[in-house]
């Protein structure tokens, strides 16, 4: 490894692989010193991005403990006065983070003080300059028990898309999840987003394809969505727009009972079992699929939004999902945060390599707040007949 920007990459993948490559402690410890002293010379945002991203990948592994919390708390000592909330949060999430993969439970627990804190604080204010006042949604008039799902395609470097980004939010104001389930999924359009999955992408080609002609692209129960693109003026009438559609499908009847459940984790991975029972229409073409998402992530790209909600960052299972064939199933899936981490830092890694540089370089991955959603969609017309949302905790 030379002493140039591909030390950087180059020493990100020799560290992440430190554990299943056998590498010693001390032979990890040098190369951490040598990139640190590399990053210094590229100012200090820089050297603070390296230095959380090698503490991450050490803490995901077992045996470096004390190197991930020694490189987090470095990241902590290169904040400045000027620094942002979301970026001190960050930073003090890698270290609480690195000191209870490290054993370390107690010493963490003043920097999960410190984070909970400042995000109290900085969303309380975020939120009071929401631009309408989404009303609370009066309930049905049909005894039905449909949950609608509600998917927008986006990008946070996408200001077209503030006006639906906001418009969602809003449903998700108006509505219980018992209700209505709101999705997001973040495209790589116009610019490389580090909210993005691989299996957003899939999603978006694979599944609605040619439906999908840019962002914002939302689907209402499957179906495409009126248009909803344009600035944070315009996201009441969306909002309006979206909400019209919404309340028609929730008088409308389910086709399907859907149940949802968390088991133990085991492991670190926790175990979900989706039931479907008194399915209207089996067959080959009807699907249950399951998608993970964070509840609230806070990054702000090119179109100046602060924080993203129901970012899906994978569909475990696969995006394909499973075939209902009768009228009732069971369905178990495993999720393992710490895996997902290091699978989507290896996606936007190789993506930063082989197709284009993120324009920013944070990289949002705490993956807490995690909700499970399952869905029975109709392949031949897209509808999707029944939802169910969950936290992503032990029972």
């Amino acid at each position: 490894m030379d002493g140039g920007p591909g030390l950087f990459e180059a020493a990100l993948e020799v560290v992440s692989r430190a554990a299943a490559k056998k590498i010693p402690a001390d032979e990890v410890r040098s190369i951490l010193d040598r990139v640190n002293k590399a990053a210094a010379g590229y100012g200090p945002r820089w050297e603070r991005d390296i230095t959380l991203r090698l503490a991450d990948a050490l803490a995901s592994q077992d045996g470096f403990g004390d190197l991930a919390v020694a490189q987090a708390k470095r990241a902590e000592r290169l904040l400045s006065d000027d620094d942002s909330a979301s970026t001190r949060m960050a930073v003090l999430e890698a270290v609480s983070k690195a000191l209870t993969k490290a054993g370390k439970p107690d010493e963490a627990k003043p920097y999960l003080a410190q984070i909970a804190k400042l995000e109290t604080r900085e969303f309380a204010e975020y939120a009071k300059t929401f631009p309408f006042k989404p009303e609370p949604f009066a309930g049905r008039k049909a005894k039905s028990d449909r949950v609608m799902l509600v998917e927008v395609f986006t990008g946070a470097e996408c200001p077209p898309c503030v006006a639906a980004d906001l418009a969602f939010d809003g449903l998700m104001k108006s509505f219980k999840p018992s209700e209505v389930i709101c999705l997001q999924y973040h495209l790589h359009i116009p610019r490389p987003d580090p909210l993005t999955s691989p299996d957003a992408m899939k999603r978006a080609e694979e599944f609605y394809g040619e439906q999908i002609e840019g962002t914002p692209t939302v689907f209402i129960g499957g179906k495409l969505g009126p248009p909803g693109g344009g600035s944070a003026a315009g996201a009441e009438k969306a909002y309006t727009a979206f909400r019209k559609l919404v309340e028609e499908g929730l008088e409308k009847p389910a086709g399907a009972k859907l149940g949802l459940t968390i088991g133990k984790e085991e492991k670190g991975a926790l175990s979900a079992k989706a039931t479907v029972t008194d399915l209207d229409a089996p067959g080959e073409k009807m699907m249950l699929r399951f998608a993970l998402a964070e509840e609230r992530i806070r990054y702000v790209g090119g179109n100046g939004l602060k924080y993203h909600h129901m970012v899906v960052r994978a569909m475990p299972g696969g995006t394909k999902g499973f075939p209902l064939a009768k009228k009732s199933a069971e369905q178990t899936v495993a999720i393992n945060p710490d895996e997902l981490r290091a699978t989507l830092n290896k996606y936007l890694d190789d993506f930063a390599k082989n197709e284009s540089p993120f324009p920013r370089p944070d990289r949002p991955l705490a993956l807490k707040n995690l909700k499970l959603v399952a869905f029975i969609q109709n392949d031949a017309t897209k509808e999707v007949l029944q939802a169910v949302q969950v936290d992503m905790e032990a029972k």
